[in-house]
């Protein structure tokens, strides 16, 4: 159990974060309540299956470009 565990933490992921791959040690609600990684509903589906985002955020995904469009037409 507690390798288990010790594998868990250790364990880091790679994500797209602005067009080049970002090595990423955290998971989970750590990286949504941090707002350098936080991007919203803009995580691709399998970003959320690695991350272990999946039911913490809303089932629809969001592309960044389009919440930048959204963005500029308020």
């Amino acid at each position: 159990m507690i390798r288990g565990l010790q594998y868990r933490i250790s364990r880091s992921f790679t994500t797209i974060e602005g067009h080049r791959p970002t090595i990423i040690h955290k998971q989970g609600l750590d990286i949504l309540h941090d707002p350098w990684f936080n991007k919203g509903t803009a995580f691709s589906m399998t970003e959320r299956d690695r991350l272990e985002l999946r039911g913490l955020l809303p089932p629809n995904v969001r592309a960044m470009n389009n919440k930048l469009n959204a963005l500029w037409q308020i």
